[in-house]
């Protein structure tokens, strides 16, 4: 039984890159745009928005959970 997964794996191996050939190019860019913005300055133009806020104050949370610990945990020793 070993045999056969081992040469089944050895055959999936040699013949995976063969797969790769079959693929097309990539797609036609497409014509102009239909309209063009004007270039924004000194970065991209994403919004900040909630996840950002809810990424930084659970990991402020976090931190002070840690920071608690490590203080109870130093003032167990220094008795």
């Amino acid at each position: 039984m070993k045999k056969i997964i081992f040469l089944s794996f050895i055959s999936m191996m040699c013949l995976m890159p063969l797969e790769s050939f079959t693929a097309g190019g990539p797609p036609n860019p497409g014509g102009p745009p239909l309209f063009s913005t004007p270039p924004l300055g000194g970065g991209g133009s994403a919004p900040l928005g909630g996840g950002t806020l809810w990424l930084v104050s659970l990991a402020a949370g976090y931190g002070l959970k840690k920071y608690v610990a490590f203080r109870k945990n130093m003032k167990d020793e220094d008795l």
